[in-house]
């Protein structure tokens, strides 16, 4: 019995080992538990033998039941090692997925850096190109610019060359605004010299001021140039300004602009501006836009500090009371405009019906009057009505 015992217990040693465990640890370890689980049997047996008892005859399902256990043991820790094992290689790759990211990142920010530092060098060179010499657009424009009319100019002989990179490097001229690629196309191949309009101290100035820079820009004037040309343009009030200046103020473009704005601006002419708005009324067939846009002006120069929507109320008020017609003036300002544009639109479209009315109404009068007349009319040699004795169709 006990034979056949150990017997069952070696044939229980399984012969598929890769059926529990393809791992070589599995299978030592299983091979040490059916060793120490032999050799603890045969101990037990020699000792009940020694002490004169009976032999053990353990079950078969109890020595089952403690292999199986041993086995599973085993197995778990053999299979927790192989997890912490993959978990540190996962690590492992995930910080080298890490390092990779980054220097992707910075390859791309490299290469973005490289492209934008030759799109840089590729407008510097395509602007090098573009820049002409000085000497060769003088030449160029010796060659093609047509000559001058007589008298339309006051430009100085020695300015005729002179580009506008010096009149744009020279000194401030109150707000004047530079256009190079205006001027490239303009000033050297189109020139156009155009003579100022006189100023006598009757006009805005501020207007006079902004037309005559524009007109130096079209013309491509240098500061020296148009200070000339400004105090040349002078007469009247405004050329005695001349005689209150000494020679280096006559000739600087600031100096002129300052006396000017001193004695014809609308700061110092406030009160007159002020005084002639409220007297100001609709002429006789005087257009209502003529009327509109003096009313702006006057308006501007009386208050030259107040805010555009406070000199927008006052310029509409001043508008519709300038009005002489008291139908006109009512019906606009019932319709409620907002300014000074939306009352003048009311007011041509008002004087344009009353035009046409007084049109009609002539016509119709006339009309009426011409038949009244011809009926009146009688033949002295047929006493019929409609004709006269010379034009009787009963004449012999």
């Amino acid at each position: 019995m006990d034979d056949s015992l150990q017997s069952d217990i070696i044939q229980f040693n399984p012969t598929d080992r890769s059926s529990i465990a393809s791992d070589n640890t599995v299978v030592n370890n299983t091979h040490e538990m059916r060793t120490s689980s032999q050799n603890s049997y045969e101990s037990i047996q020699a000792a009940h033998q020694s002490n004169g008892s009976p032999a053990i005859s353990p079950s078969v399902g109890d020595i089952f039941e403690s292999l199986t256990n041993q086995i599973r043991d085993t197995f778990h820790m053999v299979t927790q090692e192989n997890a912490a094992n993959l978990s540190m290689m996962e690590d492992r790759f995930q910080n080298q997925i890490a390092h990779l990211k980054i220097h992707l990142e910075e390859h791309s920010v490299l290469e973005e850096f490289n492209k934008q530092k030759i799109q840089s060098d590729q407008i510097q060179s395509e602007k090098s190109e573009i820049i002409v010499p000085e000497a060769e657009i003088i030449k160029t424009h010796a060659v093609q610019e047509p000559k001058p009319l007589q008298n339309t100019t006051c430009i100085p002989s020695n300015s005729e060359t002179s580009s506008y990179q010096n009149y744009n490097n020279s000194q401030n001229t109150r707000g004047i605004q530079s256009h190079p690629s205006y001027y490239a196309g303009v000033t050297q191949k189109h020139k156009v010299n155009m003579k100022p309009q006189p100023y006598d101290g009757t006009d805005d100035i501020e207007e006079y001021l902004s037309q005559f820079q524009i007109l130096a820009e079209v013309n491509g004037w240098d500061y020296n140039t148009m200070s000339l040309c400004l105090a040349s343009s002078l007469k009247g009030g405004a050329r005695a300004i001349l005689n209150e200046l000494n020679e280096f103020k006559r000739r600087d473009f600031d100096s002129l602009v300052d006396a000017l704005h001193n004695r014809f601006g609308s700061v110092h002419r406030s009160e007159i501006f002020r005084a002639q708005i409220q007297t100001r009324v609709r002429k006789d067939n005087e257009f209502l836009s003529a009327l509109s846009q003096d009313i702006k002006k006057m308006t501007r120069c009386a208050y030259p500090g107040a805010p555009s929507s406070v000199t927008d109320i006052l310029a509409l008020d001043q508008f519709i009371d300038a009005l002489h017609d008291p139908e006109m003036r009512l019906r606009i300002r019932e319709a409620r405009p907002k300014n000074i544009n939306e009352a003048e639109i009311l007011a041509i479209r008002f004087d344009t019906f009353n035009q046409a009315d007084r049109i009609k109404y002539h016509s119709l009068t006339n009309a009426v009057a011409g038949m009244s007349v011809e009926s009146k009319n009688k033949c002295f040699r047929c006493g019929e009505k409609g004709h006269v004795r010379k034009a009787c169709p009963y004449r012999e």
